[in-house]
């Protein structure tokens, strides 16, 4: 297993908490993503989907962990369980 697999549940969930405080306007965040140059990142258009995607990430890598450490049994892919 490699490092994104291992570590996709964090990455994901630091990403949409990320995506959801850009959203939410709070002063911080915005203040460090401008100071970075990266104030494109505020727009809307291109927070969704970049939480879209997070949510995604972590929900694959709880699976994955979960997977890893034999609880097989309903998961969020498969109501019926894979196994």
């Amino acid at each position: 297993m490699g490092y994104f697999e291992r570590h996709a549940d964090k990455l994901g969930t630091g990403g949409s908490l990320f995506a959801t405080l850009c959203c939410l306007g709070k002063p911080a965040i915005l203040a460090f993503v401008a100071a970075i140059g990266a104030g494109f990142l505020v727009n809307d258009l291109i927070l969704l989907p970049l939480l879209a995607f997070s949510l995604f990430v972590a929900l694959w890598g709880l699976e994955k962990d979960a997977r890893c450490m034999g609880r097989v049994g309903r998961s969020v892919w498969a109501p019926r369980g894979r196994c």
